[in-house]
């Protein structure tokens, strides 16, 4: 758990929209799933979130001009770098974290 905080706080230094960048909740598909992205100066971050004690999919919404959603962070093992697009299968009470 304390590693998972340390990467956590090390990516908000990192990712300037984590920090100040907008908020926009964002609608995936499912009940269970609370997602919302972050921008900045043509930067983004996508926060995913299943709250489900099952797997959920989810709908990966369009990312910005930087490109495909990569992922920075997740609680279940996903390579970091990673793209990911169309739908998203997340695992139960899994977090994630992507960039464009």
């Amino acid at each position: 758990m304390l590693s998972l905080y340390r990467r956590l706080i090390r990516l908000r230094r990192e990712t300037p929209p984590l920090r100040t960048g907008t908020q926009e909740l964002l609608d995936l598909g499912d009940r269970d799933v609370l997602a919302y992205r972050r921008e900045l100066d043509g930067r983004s971050a996508l926060v995913v979130l299943n709250f489900a004690s099952r797997p959920a999919t989810a709908s990966m919404p369009t990312p910005g001009a930087g490109g495909p959603w990569r992922i920075a962070l997740s609680t279940h093992p996903r390579p970091v770098g990673d793209s990911l697009a169309g739908a998203l299968t997340l695992a139960p009470l899994e977090a994630l974290i992507a960039y464009d």
